[in-house]
């Protein structure tokens, strides 16, 4: 999730490594799997997403936030491109969880303070297929 730091304070290389643990390693296992299912004749692209970058984001999290949004566009796109071919492509938006991790994760009080509140898990689904026949393009 990063050191913490705000976007203006962000090295460079941090903010490359969270871009490629978070959005870049997906679309390498989607380029990796999409053959696969096509041959297969469909099937399911499972992705975890997070609240932060859809609904929020924290201080701090500019480039998670960054990442993070960049996954659901390319699970929209995904889906979008394939799901006529019976792939489906989804994302799981868990809300915060207060983990050691999590803590460790950051430096932050303003975001130290808001892990430990309850959020509702977000789930984002795109069915581009059912989206195509009935002209209804909901997330």
């Amino acid at each position: 999730m990063g050191s913490g730091a705000m976007v203006a304070d962000t090295p460079s290389e941090e903010w490359a490594n969270i871009i490629a643990t978070n959005l870049t390693s997906a679309f390498y296992a989607a380029q990796a799997q999409v053959p696969a299912l096509l041959e297969r004749g469909g099937g399911t692209l499972a992705f975890t997403g997070s609240f932060i970058g859809h609904t929020a984001t924290l201080p701090g999290m500019g480039a998670y936030a960054a990442a993070k949004n960049g996954l659901i566009g390319l699970v929209q796109s995904l889906a979008v491109e394939y799901g006529s071919q019976g792939i489906r492509a989804n994302a799981l938006l868990p809300g915060g969880t207060l983990t050691a991790a999590a803590m460790a994760a950051t430096t932050n009080p303003d975001t130290e303070a808001f892990i430990p509140r309850p959020h509702a898990g977000l789930l984002y689904t795109s069915h581009a297929a059912d989206e195509q026949r009935s002209g209804d393009h909901r997330c």
